[in-house]
């Protein structure tokens, strides 16, 4: 009998796609820079998540026609074939136009390209819910969740899925199971799974085989077939549903005190600072009394995630910069030690950086591509006055270089997010370009803060940011791949002027350091 403690469930896609959605308007092509006249654009979608844009440009002595692709990305597969060195993490796929979910993909396993569904590791995320739930998704990406049994039946609506099972028993003994096909219908058909064919780790048997054409169960909702017994409630196992089960991935997780002769007295909860959470249970036994505290994690930043799980990886991860506030963000955690919150990332102009005040307030992009946080986050995460700033960069040319300032502040709306910086430090041949924007006012397209009387710097040079006049670094410009007119990605003081191939800014607690 398998008694588990980490249970995963991925899908893969037999034949993925290229998925593509949008093209952002700064990206332009060399044909701009000539005689060129564009004529129009034809846009047409094949299929759920694909998209081309075909624009048609004339010149003196024909017509060339040009097709563009732009990545968003229907599941881990589809990312998996676009991007061959993705690496585990959490990603945003598009199970449906209209649809985005936050999922983690395993792109290693047995050639990566999974999508995980479902993820079981500490028994920190409660699975006994209700159909609502079950229906929505709940948890988080980077640690256990439910992806949603909407999403799961937009990913598998093609019936051409198969079915991964991931499981390790506490005695670290690990086993899998796969299912050469996976189909989950839609509600109005409760869910009902079609699984095909089995195979399996030797030693461990076919287990959901009793679900196949079983419709799906919350303790809100009976659709199993024995009529004598709610099996979710008894068995707290939310799920496809027979009678009862054979296979149980959505129970809770017992602790091996309810083996015992343990009997529960109290329970005491804490809360500590913004995103510390403690939660203290009292247990009685005949000769005495003991005291288990336990930890849930909802972290205020990389640094925190990085603490309280030494071993994470690079990746996205949601944070909680407020206990009302949740962002997804790249965690460098690698760096120096690591422990990065990214608050900001350029890699090839994909996302169009030159916004107004409201998208650099609230932030946009994806965490797993290019982004920014949005002003509210970073004040949160920096209202404390303890954190220090890293710029990494990289030039056209391959060349790396980062910056270092021993303290970074931005203040709220009201104040502008008003930018308070400390010394400056560097790699050898990189000067100190962002101090000039020390104690200067946000500015956007739509908001001129900067300290430029006759010039709106940020319309002149689609520069958003701290201004003052104009600007010595560029971050947030338009991705090109020669300078031109300042208004490019760039860092004036690092040798020869030239564009930025990427750029990320990142924080963290000075004492991570």
């Amino acid at each position: 009998m398998w008694t588990l403690v980490v249970i995963t469930m991925a899908l893969w896609g037999v034949d993925a796609k290229g998925i593509k959605l949008h093209l952002s308007d700064e990206i332009k092509s060399m044909l701009e820079k000539s005689d060129w006249d564009h004529q129009g654009t034809a846009l047409s979608i094949h299929g759920p998540m694909t998209l081309d844009v075909q624009a048609n440009f004339k010149l003196k002595k024909g017509q060339v026609f040009l097709k563009s692709w732009v990545s968003r990305h229907k599941d881990c597969a589809h990312i998996k074939k676009h991007r061959p060195l993705s690496r585990d993490g959490v990603y945003t796929i598009y199970p449906t136009l209209g649809t985005n979910k936050t999922v983690f993909c395993d792109m290693t396993t047995d050639g990566g390209g999974w999508t995980v569904i479902q993820k079981r590791i500490d028994g920190e995320t409660d699975f006994y819910r209700n159909w609502t739930d079950y229906k929505n998704g709940f948890g988080h990406a980077d640690h256990e969740y439910w992806l949603g049994n909407d999403a799961i039946h937009a990913l598998t609506k093609d019936k051409n899925q198969i079915l991964r099972i991931d499981m390790m028993k506490f005695s670290r003994e690990k086993g899998h199971a796969t299912y050469s096909s996976f189909f989950v219908d839609n509600e109005a058909n409760k869910y009902k799974l079609t699984l095909g064919s089995f195979n399996g780790t030797k030693g461990l048997g076919d287990s959901l085989r009793i679900s196949n054409n079983m419709y799906f169960s919350t303790y809100d909702r009976d659709n199993d077939k024995d009529d004598s017994r709610h099996c979710v409630q008894r068995y707290k196992a939310p799920g496809w549903m027979n009678g009862c089960f054979r296979s149980n991935l959505n129970d809770e997780m017992k602790s091996m005190l309810e083996k015992s002769n343990w009997d529960h007295q109290d329970t005491a909860l804490s809360i500590h600072g913004p995103m510390t959470l403690d939660l203290q249970s009292s247990f009685k036994l005949k000769e005495g009394q003991v005291f288990l505290k336990s930890r849930v994690s909802r972290h205020k930043d990389c640094a925190q995630i990085k603490i309280h799980r030494p071993l994470s990886r690079d990746g996205v991860y949601t944070i909680y910069p407020t206990p009302g506030t949740n962002k997804t963000v790249f965690c460098d955690m690698t760096t120096d030690g690591g422990g990065w919150t990214v608050i900001q990332r350029r890699i090839d102009g994909e996302i169009d950086f030159y916004r107004n005040w409201k998208d650099y307030k609230n932030g946009f992009g994806h965490a797993d591509h290019e982004y920014w946080l949005g002003n509210d986050a970073i004040h949160a995460l920096t209202k404390d006055k303890n954190q220090i700033l890293r710029i990494d960069m990289v030039k056209f040319s391959r060349e790396k270089g980062h910056a270092t300032y021993s303290s970074f502040f931005v203040d709220n709306e009201a104040n502008k997010y008003k930018l308070k910086l400390g010394s400056f430090n560097g790699t050898k041949g990189l000067g100190d370009s962002f101090s000039s924007f020390n104690n200067m006012y946000f500015s956007t397209k739509d908001r001129d803060n900067d300290k430029r009387g006759g010039d709106h710097c940020v319309q002149k040079y689609k520069s958003p940011g701290w201004m003052n006049g104009c600007f010595s670094a560029n971050l947030n410009g338009v991705y090109k791949t020669s300078l031109k007119d300042y208004t490019e990605l760039h860092w004036q003081n690092w040798g020869k002027v030239g564009p930025l191939r990427s750029a990320k800014m990142m924080i963290r607690p000075k004492q991570t350091n």
